[in-house]
């Protein structure tokens, strides 16, 4: 999550109805292919944790999870479903080290503007240990927009984010783009993106 005000707003002002929206179709299949790439009891790192449904699901699998958003809203409702403390910070101020086996960002780093997307990539490379896992997903856009809804989205296509990714240091595997739609119910080109942290 980034701490501009307006993003913030909406999810301060609606975190019930969004924590309710439980992940369905692409998102479930990301999020076990994820599973099966990390073996159960390791370290996950999941930024933008939204309503605790994808943290939930770790910890019945027998992940060690740590939970992090940036809103205090969902964060609180996160605790409650998933019965782990939620960090809340933005994402530029992680400070995690060789700490986790993987990091599951499902819908969130999109919110990160552009220009501070490279430092957030680089901050993830650190906190993984050797052979890390990375997944994130990304709305489909030429430049960073606003929504009707006040939410800043970064605009990313495939081949910027694996440039991006392979400069902070990542391997990257092929991106994939899936047609999907988003929280609004709009038609939305997602990227999704699983790299490795192998050095």
């Amino acid at each position: 999550m980034t701490n501009d005000l307006s993003t913030l707003s909406f999810y301060a002002e609606n975190p019930e109805e969004y924590a309710r929206k439980a992940p369905k179709g692409d998102f479930l299949e990301k999020r076990s292919a994820f599973m099966s790439r990390v073996v159960p009891g390791s370290k996950i790192l999941e930024l933008g944790c939204g309503g605790g449904h994808d943290a939930l699901a770790f910890i019945q699998a027998g992940f060690d999870v740590t939970l992090l958003d940036g809103s205090h809203e969902l964060a609180a409702l996160a605790q409650v479903r998933a019965g782990r403390e939620v960090l809340v910070r933005d994402f530029s101020e992680i400070d995690f080290s060789n700490e986790f086996d993987a990091v599951w960002a499902s819908a969130s780093l999109l919110h990160v503007p552009s220009i501070k997307l490279p430092l957030v990539l680089g901050l993830i490379f650190k906190s993984l240990r050797q052979d890390g896992v990375f997944t994130a997903s990304f709305k489909e856009g030429k430049e960073d927009w606003v929504d009707e809804f006040g939410r800043r989205f970064c605009g990313m296509d495939s081949d910027k984010l694996k440039t991006l990714l392979q400069i902070a240091g990542f391997q990257v595997e092929p991106v994939e783009i899936v047609e999907g739609f988003g929280s609004d119910l709009k038609p939305t080109r997602w990227i999704w993106v699983h790299a490795i942290r192998n050095n």
